[in-house]
């Protein structure tokens, strides 16, 4: 028979995969159910495991929480310290602190501030998205961007008042720098709904989730404190194991647990969790649930030594990412 997909216009259509008769639909059909099926049982174990999994680490987070709070021992803990030191934090520095990226003691503040740095410094992929979307353009990285347009006097300009519109949002090599062994970070951005990850007082780094840490000569970090929620942190004997079962706050920048299952299985029991912990203990209290608006949002949705001195070094040594202000437009050429 003469081949006429070409004449339909459907040369991409491989015939060989299309079923040919009423038992190989029906089979297809039978094996996406199945699939669907699977996945809805295994969602519905999830949840089921999620809401206690939920309760059970809200009330062991009350033991690092009474450490902070009540533990009058220590430069941040006692109940007049941690809430002085929590009112009185600074998310601007007064000049750059090195942190090592090989962390000895606390190999946790890497992923932490990597996790942070994705979400709050300002890289190539922010920035190209940011401009095919405001001024129309269709680049998928700063060299196509130069490639396309360089000379072109009115996209330069356009280009480099957008990355000053947006760097007032993000991190730039103005608060957070890197090389191949040390962060330099200075400053932070606010997070939105939660606590911030900033300065004491003292200059220490404060790390909601994780603890607050001191960091030497050699960019080493000590935890001076356990965070409130940070079970794996606290130094009563066997408690400190539990939190590395899974249980406690993850050590992120952003409050979450360590659940299971698809993200509509993960936010549906963490809220329902929530909602059975603040009931039992304080049913007035369900909104205080830690990130609890977060969750129902996102579910609604389902100069320092040897450092580059200028913004374009920078962005060679240390990669786009940890730099791109509006500075590295100069590449245009004007």
């Amino acid at each position: 028979m003469p081949d006429i997909r070409g004449t339909l216009g459907i040369e991409d259509v491989d015939m060989e995969t299309v079923p040919s008769t009423v038992d190989e639909y029906s089979k297809g059909i039978a094996s996406t159910k199945a699939a669907d099926d699977y996945s809805l049982v295994k969602d519905t174990i999830d949840f089921a495991y999620n809401v206690p999994k939920t309760v059970a680490d809200y009330a062991l987070q009350t033991i690092p929480a009474a450490e902070a709070v009540l533990n009058p021992i220590g430069e941040y803990s006692g109940f007049y310290d941690y809430f002085k030191t929590l009112g009185s934090t600074e998310l601007e520095g007064k000049d750059f602190i090195k942190i090592s990226k090989n962390q000895i003691d606390n190999p946790e503040i890497i992923q932490y501030l990597e996790n942070y740095k994705n979400d709050y410094a300002l890289d190539e992929g922010k920035v190209i998205d940011h401009l095919n979307k405001q001024l129309g353009l269709n680049v998928v990285n700063i060299q196509d961007l130069v490639s396309k347009y360089k000379g072109n006097q009115e996209v330069s300009d356009a280009a480099s008042n957008e990355i000053k519109k947006i760097e007032k949002d993000f991190l730039t090599d103005n608060d957070w720098t890197e090389d191949e062994d040390f962060y330099y970070i200075k400053n932070f951005k606010e997070v939105p709904m939660g606590v911030n990850l900033a300065w004491t007082q003292q200059g220490d780094l404060q790390m909601p989730n994780l603890g607050i840490f001191k960091f030497d000569a050699d960019g080493q970090g000590s935890m001076m404190r356990t965070s409130a929620t940070n079970i794996r942190g606290s130094s009563i004997p066997g408690v400190s194991w539990i939190g590395d079962q899974g249980f406690g706050s993850k050590p992120e920048h952003e409050y979450g647990l360590e659940l299971y299952g698809s993200p509509g299985a993960q936010i549906g029991g963490e809220l329902m969790g929530s909602v059975a912990s603040l009931a039992a203990a304080n049913p007035s209290g369900i909104a205080a649930a830690p990130g609890i608006w977060n969750k129902i949002k996102t579910g609604a949705k389902s100069i320092v030594p040897g450092m580059p001195k200028t913004a374009k070094s920078r962005a060679i040594t240390g990669g786009i990412a940890s730099v791109p202000a509006a500075g590295y437009f100069n590449v245009f050429g004007q």
